[in-house]
């Protein structure tokens, strides 16, 4: 088995030995695995596994393990939207638990604040502070995200107010900002993941850069410069998410790839991905958007392909493209019975009819949003007011269609669940691990015979 997928491995090891026993207990354990992984691994590749070393020490260093009471002063860093805000920093460290606090006074916007508890609540594992603010200071957006904002603002300026929400939630990373109602409906019929950020909005930035410097005489390796370039000032300039962050790892990466002539494997970059934003924040492996996220790519990548080739199914794109709905649909089933006791039934359904709308007002969207940059988003903002419309009324109607989705009692919901797929994933790259051994054997045989 591959080094990286070790690393990765031992680091959500120690994540979701953070997530159930005290501190102390998880540096001893993390301690073991590590010592035990090191010992029996290769020795060319051992020094790589100082990686996890300084992961453990990080993760005790910059997680807030802290039970606090009424009456408590502490520091948060929120954002915080219709008097409420996720905590991103609770003291200066990243909270063990989903943290979330109210402030009805306070306007939109990001914040370090500093305030006393006043009450505190716990619900479904999630931590509710209610805080009397002492000190205020508003997070100012970077430039690009100021900038993007205002040709945002121009470029919808005539448009209702149910588009500029979704506009700014499928491509500012805004999706805070849709209505409860609306992300229901999205959840229910299955096509919740055209509102997060990701793999196909990244990939769409891509074509679309791609498409206009096709003619532009730059060498291949300046092409592929300019659009990691450019694909990092989009990251910097929208709001983050652990479907972004891993889309914009892997797309660095085989960009990478390119610019230095090397062949970029899409589940080492998956793995690579996926330790890095552990490495940025270990609390997002409990974020709904990072389960879907690297659930998803790690069926397509690893999942996938393993089935097509074990069913010898064959080379009809349409059979494949309606396999890996079912497949998506079956393997995330469990993230979605743990978190909102539901499944969905019909959702390919939607997949099918509505996705390719959605796209649609999607690709529209950035285009719109590139060509602003020289005062000529008007000409492409009436094809992006009639997607929108299509695209809205597709969702009203398939919300309508009932058993989209069946709900379960509370009793399903279990922890169970994420031991099920770590154990999955370990069983993959078991898989993996043992394909790439036996290829590099024949490759050594043929070679020798040659010889």
């Amino acid at each position: 088995m591959k080094c990286i997928y070790l690393i990765a491995l031992e680091i959500t090891a120690i994540t979701l030995l953070t997530l159930f026993i005290p501190l102390k207990f998880v540096i001893l354990i993390g301690t073991i695995i590590i010592a035990t992984m090191f010992i029996f691994n290769e020795k060319k590749e051992k020094i790589l596994l100082i990686i996890p070393i300084i992961f453990l020490l990080k993760t005790s260093l910059t997680l807030n393990f802290v039970h606090y009471k009424i009456g408590d002063n502490i520091r948060i860093e929120t954002q915080i939207h219709q008097g409420y805000g996720k905590i991103i920093k609770l003291n200066g460290k990243i909270p063990i638990s989903p943290s979330y606090v109210q402030l009805s006074q306070t306007p939109d916007g990001k914040y370090n604040l500093l305030g006393t508890i006043t009450n505190l609540n716990t619900k479904y594992k999630n931590i509710y502070y209610r805080v009397e603010v002492i000190d205020s200071k508003e997070i100012p957006k970077n430039y690009i995200e100021n900038y993007f904002v205002k040709k945002s603002n121009s470029l919808l300026k005539n448009s209702s107010f149910n588009l500029q929400k979704l506009f700014k939630a499928t491509i500012l990373g805004e999706n805070y900002r849709l209505s409860k109602e609306i992300k229901e409906k999205f959840s229910y019929i299955g096509i919740s993941h055209l509102i997060a950020i990701s793999g196909f909005h990244i990939g769409l930035i891509i074509m679309i850069a791609n498409w206009i410097m096709r003619k532009i005489p730059f060498s291949k390796r300046s092409k592929n410069i300019i659009l990691l370039i450019f694909l990092t000032l989009y990251y910097i300039g929208i709001n983050h998410s652990p479907s972004l962050t891993r889309a914009y790892i892997m797309a660095t990466i085989y960009l990478l790839g390119n610019i230095f002539y090397e062949n970029s494997d899409l589940m080492k970059s998956l793995t690579l991905a996926y330790i890095i934003t552990l490495f940025i924040n270990p609390m997002e492996i409990i974020s709904l958007s990072f389960k879907l996220s690297y659930g998803a790519v790690f069926i397509i990548a690893g999942v996938y392909p393993f089935l097509i080739t074990a069913f010898k199914i064959k080379n009809n794109k349409y059979i494949k493209g309606i396999l890996l709905i079912f497949i998506l649909q079956i393997f995330l089933a469990p993230i979605l019975i743990n978190e909102f006791g539901t499944i969905q039934l019909l959702s390919f359904l939607s997949n099918i009819i509505i996705v390719p709308i959605g796209s649609l007002f999607i690709t529209l969207s950035f285009i719109a949003l590139l060509i602003e940059n020289f005062s000529l988003g008007f000409l492409i903002i009436p094809f992006v007011k009639f997607s929108y419309y299509l695209f809205m009324k597709g969702v009203d109607i398939f919300s309508k269609i009932p058993y989209m989705s069946i709900s379960f009692s509370k009793g399903y919901q279990s922890t169970l669940f994420y031991f099920y797929y770590f154990g999955f994933l370990i069983f993959i790259l078991y898989i993996y691990g043992k394909k790439e051994k036996t290829t590099d054997e024949k490759i050594f045989k043929r070679t020798k015979i040659c010889q």
